[in-house]
């Protein structure tokens, strides 16, 4: 296996691009950026011929084909009949981005690979919204929840006490999941995370038998406020980064969050899962964000005081809990469709099949 960095092999194309394509602020078709095109097509070229050189690879694997940077590379792939296929790694869509995302995708970057690999039923709507074959849409499901498969508890060496019981919180920006143009006039998520934060600590520092972990997203920018938030406390954590959630998943007795895959994968592994549905903010938007109080696979909290009260009385009870499989079921066929550990498998035999085909 030959691990590249992208951003190091097509960092002269990303130089290119004046800041309003790279925020996606503009078309990558505009005629504005014609000459940048031209010079991304040439660069493209060298970096194709170059790497088939080396690698004489059968197919390109991407997440998006919307970064700015590859689509020439893209063009360029399909000129010497090398497809590209999307493995789309945003499966959970909320209202709002499902609608308007997609006039977004449409006038900006639409579409351009050969297939696309979703994780649902759901997701697959959304590609076709914007533009995409529904026969070139492929529902396979979420490779990486393989990962919640296979992985087992193990030591990770975060507190003294590692065999004390666990509860994972997921922490988020403060304008995580709220479009922009909201964010600036004012919508903001500071009521329902501040209030969370406090319970937290709260907890922690009452139950000195618990380890706390606070999860960061791998893309969080205010983690030095956080983990000044949280300092001071022994049996309590943040952390960060995209490989070690799956780990903390499979290791904690209960999981706590806002609006994240990772309450779904929780379910997946039949953890108890707290949804944290309250605040001003929320309420204002909630036809914008994911349903998920709308299931009862989560105990869904309507206040800080509830949230406290729920985990105390997961502490209780050894945070049993006792989740109807039908409303289990029901909220991971419409996200993740079938993660019985066999996805990345599917997938692979799906492109085997392709190219055979093709």
């Amino acid at each position: 296996m030959i691990v590249i960095n992208p951003r190091n092999l097509f960092a002269p194309i990303v130089s290119l691009f004046p800041v309003d394509i790279r925020a996606g602020k503009l078309p990558y078709d505009d005629s504005s950026v014609s000459s940048e095109r031209r010079y991304a097509k040439r660069i493209s070229k060298i970096i194709f011929r170059t790497l088939y050189r080396r690698l004489n690879f059968d197919i390109i694997l991407t997440p998006s084909d919307a970064y700015y940077w590859i689509r020439e590379f893209i063009h360029v792939s399909k000129n010497e009949n090398v497809p590209t296929v999307v493995v789309d790694k945003e499966g959970t869509i909320s209202p709002y981005y499902f609608v308007n995302h997609c006039l977004e995708v449409k006038d900006l970057y639409p579409p351009i690979s050969d297939k696309f690999i979703v994780w649902s039923e759901n997701q697959k709507e959304f590609w076709s919204n914007c533009g995409v074959s529904p026969d070139n849409i492929e529902i396979i499901g979420q490779p990486r929840s393989d990962l919640l498969m296979s992985l087992k508890p193990e030591k990770l060496n975060l507190f003294e006490e590692e065999r004390n019981p666990t509860v994972l919180f997921y922490t988020y920006e403060l304008d995580a999941y709220i479009p922009s143009h909201m964010y600036e006039a004012g919508l903001t998520w500071s009521d329902l995370r501040n209030q969370c934060h406090e319970q937290i600590k709260r907890l922690a520092q009452e139950n000195s038998e618990v380890n706390f972990i606070i999860k960061c997203h791998p893309q969080q920018l205010d983690i030095e406020e956080i983990e000044n938030d949280f300092n001071g406390y022994e049996n309590l954590k943040v952390l960060t980064g995209s490989a070690s959630s799956n780990q903390l998943l499979v290791n904690s007795d209960l999981v706590v969050g806002f609006q994240t895959t990772a309450l779904i994968e929780s379910i997946v592994l039949r953890k108890p899962t707290i949804y944290t549905f309250f605040s001003e903010s929320v309420h204002s938007f909630k036809e914008g964000i994911l349903p998920f109080h709308e299931y009862s696979a989560f105990e869904t909290v309507s206040s800080d005081i509830e949230l406290y009260d729920k985990i105390k009385e997961f502490i209780k009870n050894k945070f049993s809990s006792n989740i109807p499989d039908e409303s289990r079921e029901k909220l991971i066929k419409r996200y993740l469709n079938n993660p019985d550990g066999k996805v990345g498998r599917r997938v692979l035999n799906y492109l085997q099949q392709y190219l055979e085909n093709s």
